[in-house]
């Protein structure tokens, strides 16, 4: 359908130099989310943490200036957690589409390999880039919510709004660990079944080196902390 065809097209990627590491935090959201996903519709579903942040400067200096009641205070709060609660629902549900439909993808490839028909390396490929692009979304707004939070308790210290985690976070597929795992699994055995004979060592490695000479997802991840296994090219062909 057209609705598919859209989030399908979501991802793209954009090669760019990496953003400084003496980047503050915002600055280097807002620059690896435009460099992997700009012009795309998963660049306006990610969380808008340049506005959240305003909010909270605007609501701390007035705090500190004294022109709130403890009344304007605790509206404003749960103002801001409202705003707050619209740009984590936002990422989520479009994460949950696009997940919803990268499962059907590898269904149907799942189901050619069943049918002993080929599936071209180059789709599979594609497929696959698809996938890491989209658990580097989750993981860029992730870390964004948790930022987020993190700010506004330091900033309004009589607030603690970190029980949010405890109250929403665990019913959302999007903050689940590696929600991903288990469809990026099934697709690089798909890759190894068909072209490599259920190599999954080497399909693995085949499948990262394409998505590293595509995009700067795995260099960004790197960047944010999570540690992957380095790719020798050798190994490769």
């Amino acid at each position: 359908s057209k609705a598919t065809v859209s989030v399908l097209n979501c991802f793209r990627a954009v090669p760019a130099p990496t953003p400084s590491f003496t980047m503050k935090f915002g600055q280097r959201l807002r620059a690896q989310n435009e460099e992997v996903f700009g012009g795309t519709e998963a660049e306006d579903q990610s969380l808008d943490y340049k506005q959240l942040k305003k909010a909270i400067s605007a609501l701390k200096s007035r705090i500190d200036a004294g022109e709130m009641t403890q009344a304007h205070v605790d509206a404003s709060v749960r103002a801001w957690l409202d705003a707050f609660e619209r740009e984590v629902m936002k990422f989520d549900k479009y994460f949950n589409e696009a997940a919803r439909v990268c499962e059907e993808e590898v269904l149907e490839f799942e189901d050619l390999m069943d049918a002993h028909e080929s599936v071209e390396k180059g789709v599979l490929k594609e497929a696959y880039l698809k996938l890491q692009e989209l658990k580097f979304f989750v993981e860029l707004n992730r870390e964004g919510t948790r930022k987020i939070l993190k700010k506004m308790n330091k900033n309004v210290p009589f607030y603690d709004t970190t029980e949010w985690y405890e109250l929403r976070a665990r019913g959302l597929s999007s903050f689940q660990s590696d929600p991903l795992q288990e469809t990026i699994g099934r697709l690089t055995a798909v890759y190894a079944a068909v072209h490599l004979g259920h190599n999954l060592k080497l399909a693995e490695m085949q499948l990262d080196y394409f998505v590293q000479s595509n995009s700067d997802v795995f260099s960004y991840m790197l960047e944010n902390g999570e540690n992957r296994d380095s790719l020798a090219l050798e190994q490769l062909i």
